[in-house]
Parts: structure tokens; sequence; C-alpha cells
């Protein structure tokens, strides 16, 4: 068939060419986001007070896991911001994304 004749693109395939965005994004912008082990084993000590002994394993493991939620807040909020038919996140869609985000992870 000619490109003429093929209807316009519906909104579901909008989405499916913006999460193939959004996946490329990942993929370049999460190969530069880490989270410093030295940060991490901080922030898991702070919290032990001192009680608990963390192996690099762990270390690395928990900053995979803050890297992930990250990467998900940031997600879910763009999501609504498009939802608000917004140009930008703002704070407030963050806060709107984080209860349920918090409950799945």
């Amino acid at each position: 068939q000619d490109a003429r004749d093929k209807p316009p693109a519906s909104k579901p395939c909008e989405r499916e060419n913006s999460a193939t965005s959004a996946e490329k994004m990942d993929e370049e912008s999460s190969a530069h986001m880490r989270f410093k082990p030295e940060t991490v084993s901080k922030l898991l000590m702070l919290h032990a007070e001192g009680k608990m002994r963390v192996t690099q394993d762990a270390v690395k493991m928990f900053a995979e896991y803050l890297r992930l939620f990250v990467l998900e807040a940031g997600h879910r909020a763009a999501a609504l911001a498009l939802a608000d038919s917004s140009a930008q996140v703002e704070n407030e869609h963050l806060e709107k994304a984080l209860p349920q985000l918090l409950l799945d992870f």
C-alpha cells in the first residue's frame, strides 16, 4: 500500500514511540548514572548506626537498587507530566508518583 493510504497514528502508537525514546534514554543515562559505593556504604552505616557489617557485594546490590528506584521515579513523574500536558516534570508530579512507587518497591 501507499503511505498516503495508511490511517494516522493513534495514541497507543505514539506512546510506543515515546516508550522507545524513553528506553533509549535509559540506556544512555543509566550507563553514566551510578551511585558511588562509598556513598551507599555510608548511607547504610548511618541507618545501622555502625552495628552492621556490609559486604562489597551488598553495597553493589543496594547501589543498583537505588539506581533503579531513581530511574523509575523519574519515569513515573514524567508519565504524570505528560498526562497533565506539562512540558516539564515538576515537584508535584514526583510527589504524586512517590506513594505508589514506595509500595511497589
